[in-house]
């Protein structure tokens, strides 16, 4: 069920309208342009940059299309591990379809999901952050640790708030 509906993220975000930077979009881009200055989610718009080197030539994306196209399938990983982490906790497969239809069609993963924004690199972090801090009670000793450790990290670089997780 996860991957139908992780696939069926993607084709939604990826068919609808893509043409809009939002704010956060727009102020990444600049940073990228104005050199080397650190900044703690700007991993976004160098992959959407590397995305749009490789396939330019082929498709003819603009960089903002790329960046668009990052967006929808951050979000569908987003989508699809949000269900996975359903099943983790036990959820019935009835109520998790619903409720991850719900989250498929929700304003803001059809907003996020079709923008130049880093909120969809957001989601999919966080939602990666929270299923590997829930798999470390299958580890023991360091090896919990370790994954939460993994976990941390990964909240860290998605979205400096999400390090509270």
């Amino acid at each position: 069920m996860k991957w139908v509906l992780g696939l069926l993220a993607l084709a939604l975000f990826v068919s609808l309208p893509m043409d809009r930077i939002f704010s956060d979009g727009l102020f990444l881009i600049r940073l990228v342009e104005a050199g080397p200055t650190p900044y703690y989610n700007v991993a976004y718009v160098p992959f959407g940059y590397c995305l749009h080197a490789a396939l330019e030539p082929i498709l003819g994306w603009s960089v903002d299309t790329a960046l668009t196209v990052v967006s929808a399938v951050l979000m569908s990983i987003g989508v699809w591990g949000t269900v996975h982490l359903g099943q983790k906790l036990g959820l019935r497969t009835p109520p998790l379809a619903v409720a991850s239809l719900l989250l498929l069609c929700s304003p803001g993963a059809m907003f996020f999901g079709t923008t130049v924004e880093v909120h969809a690199m957001q989601f999919a972090g966080a939602v990666w952050a929270i299923n590997l801090a829930w798999s470390a009670r299958e580890k023991q000793g360091l090896g919990a640790w370790r994954r939460l450790a993994l976990a941390f990290a990964v909240a860290f670089l998605a979205h400096l708030s999400h390090a509270i997780l």
